[in-house]
């Protein structure tokens, strides 16, 4: 019997399989439903049998990738009922099918499978492949039967807030984060005869305010949309002191989204020449780090800001 696959990644690290088993020649009859939510329970609990012994998380049915997988069915069905033979879909039909039913997919695998209507549930490796130990955290299932046989879709996806949520768990500790942060920097300024940087809590103030305000209001900027700067934004936490102090002799700002680590965001800006050379600069003494995470205004988001500065005093 056939197997075929397909992957593809695009921007939130999607990507799709494809899997075929034909047993049967089907005509195309896609009128008819399946008796009762005992056949998909059925199916669940064979798939999820297999994912716990790969050590994957059980599987829920969704509603949303039902009615997607309910549509692919019933599609295919009328293709086999016009002798045409399955093969693969179109990737990006699919995708656009899943905004469609409104299921926000960061990765997401498809199986069909084409059998006799009294076959048991049967969760192998050889049909399911990837999916009895992907990351994926859902299932839909459509069915469209035909002249003694049925056409089972499964659609199985792992939502956008699921894999942000898991990729963003290790940003939990934000002064942990922060020194790691310092650390790797310093190792970068080691290199480049920079002097050390030392964590400053009115740059972490500033930054920590800057992110914040980029998550809530959707924007990724140094101004604010008042024109706030960097300086601004130190001053108004205090860095630098009040002119008996000396103020603020230079600040700096780097930023950055949607990493998940220290070493992912330095890595970051040591690859862009206007962000490297605000991080080895040996003019700053200090730095703070600003970390927001979230859904913002729908989007999740990791949005870094890095404050460096020295104060006048210092100089």
């Amino acid at each position: 019997m056939p197997t075929i696959r397909r992957s593809t990644r695009g921007e939130t690290s999607r990507r799709a399989a494809l899997a075929v088993v034909l047993a049967l020649t089907l005509p195309g009859c896609p009128g008819r439903s399946e008796p009762e939510t005992a056949g998909r329970e059925g199916w669940l609990a064979a798939l999820n049998r297999e994912r716990a012994k790969a050590g994957a998380s059980p599987l829920q049915l969704s509603p949303a990738l039902d009615q997607a997988a309910q549509e692919q069915a019933e599609e295919w069905s009328r293709l086999l009922g016009r002798g045409r033979s399955l093969g693969s879909p179109d990737t990006r039909e699919v995708s656009s099918l899943l905004a469609r039913v409104g299921y926000p997919a960061s990765e997401w695998t498809e199986t069909f499978v084409l059998s006799p209507e009294e076959a048991e549930p049967r969760a192998d490796a050889r049909t399911f492949g990837p999916a009895l130990s992907g990351p994926y955290r859902e299932v839909g299932i459509g069915i469209a039967y035909g002249h003694g046989g049925v056409l089972r879709v499964f659609l199985f996806g792992r939502r956008k807030e699921d894999q942000f949520a898991e990729l963003a768990e290790g940003l939990g500790d934000r002064a942990r984060v922060e020194r790691d942060l310092l650390s790797q920097a310093n190792v970068e300024r080691r290199k480049a005869g920079s002097p050390p940087l030392a964590l400053h809590p009115l740059l972490t103030r500033a930054a920590q305010a800057h992110a914040g305000d980029l998550l809530a209001r959707a924007y990724f900027a140094h101004q604010s949309p008042e024109g706030q700067g960097p300086r601004d934004r130190a001053t108004q936490a205090g860095y630098g002191g009040g002119s008996a102090e000396g103020g603020i002799a230079l600040i700096g700002e780097n930023l950055a989204e949607q990493d998940f680590s220290a070493r992912q965001a330095l890595q970051q800006w040591m690859e862009s020449p206007p962000h490297r050379r605000n991080l080895l600069d040996p003019r700053f003494r200090e730095m703070g780090l600003g970390l927001a995470v979230g859904a913002g205004r729908g989007t999740p988001r990791a949005i870094w800001v890095l404050e460096l500065g020295t104060r006048a005093a210092d100089r």
